[in-house]
């Protein structure tokens, strides 16, 4: 039966899109083997759902369906479901148990991440496997971000276009992490769990957290020149921080240059 008249262009139009979505994709896997390698992708279904219009009809689902289908259909542990929609495992549990309700915006999470895991899957993908997945800052180098740090940002359209191959590793890190995907790592080390950055200085003993990466570094950065100074005052005789003179040196030398924050974070 064919589409009436009144509809004929938007009908012959909708699938000259669809058609168009198609064969890119299976440009971008010829094009980007290491994409359709890392995926498993070998042919893409004749008919790609839009992701929009998967999460909405997610968002009909109960609370309990969205948690059985990620977990069950989709091989996500709870962990991995927590650290996607910003809270602690206990919360998820709780949602589980009927204990407790996620607000809108992470109900909404989970609708995105339901969704998502349909898209990867019916690209012949594991998403629970793609998840884990580390992000390389070059060659062989991973980063400390991973596909799942991507989505716990929101940014679900971004990570299916690196999926697709539209964007490199590198290119999603500095979209999503602008100033935590140094190519050349700093002293210090940064992660992302449940929502929160956590930048850690271990040669000096030294950590901060919160939300905002800016000014968890500005903490990090007045930690740091604290600790010079007090090292000078009364430190460098107590123990274990007498073996700290070349580390407060190297970072004097980086604070009078101005380049402390490159030498702790990198660049």
């Amino acid at each position: 039966m064919s589409a009436p008249t009144t509809l004929r262009p938007q009908f012959d139009r909708r699938c000259q899109e669809d058609t168009g979505k198609v064969f890119l994709l299976w440009v971008r896997s010829s094009t980007y083997p290491s994409v359709a390698e890392r995926s498993g992708v070998r042919r893409f279904p004749q008919r790609l759902p839009l992701f929009g219009d998967l999460v909405q009809e997610y968002r009909r689902r109960t609370l309990a369906d969205l948690l059985a289908c990620l977990n069950s259909r989709f091989g996500f542990e709870w962990n991995e479901v927590a650290k996607v929609a910003g809270v602690s495992r206990q919360s998820v549990t709780k949602w589980r148990t009927g204990r407790a309700s996620p607000d809108s915006r992470r109900f909404s999470t989970l609708c995105k991440l339901t969704a998502f895991s349909q898209m990867i899957k019916r690209r012949g993908s594991d998403p629970a496997l793609w998840l884990k997945t580390r992000l390389q800052v070059a060659d062989d180098r991973d980063s400390r971000f991973s596909v799942a740090d991507v989505l716990s940002t929101g940014n679900f359209r971004l990570a299916l276009k690196h999926f697709d191959g539209s964007i490199s590793d590198l290119e999603l890190l500095r979209e999503v992490f602008p100033r935590y995907s140094a190519e050349v790592p700093g002293l210090a080390t940064i992660e992302l769990s449940d929502g929160v950055f956590v930048v850690s200085l271990d040669a000096l003993g030294l950590v901060a957290a919160g939300e905002d990466m800016d000014e968890v570094q500005e903490d990090v950065l007045f930690q740091v020149r604290d600790y010079i100074s007090d090292w000078h005052d009364f430190l460098s005789e107590r123990e274990p921080h007498t073996s700290n003179r070349r580390i407060v040196q190297k970072l004097e030398q980086a604070d009078e240059g101005s380049s402390l924050p490159e030498l702790l974070f990198g660049r």
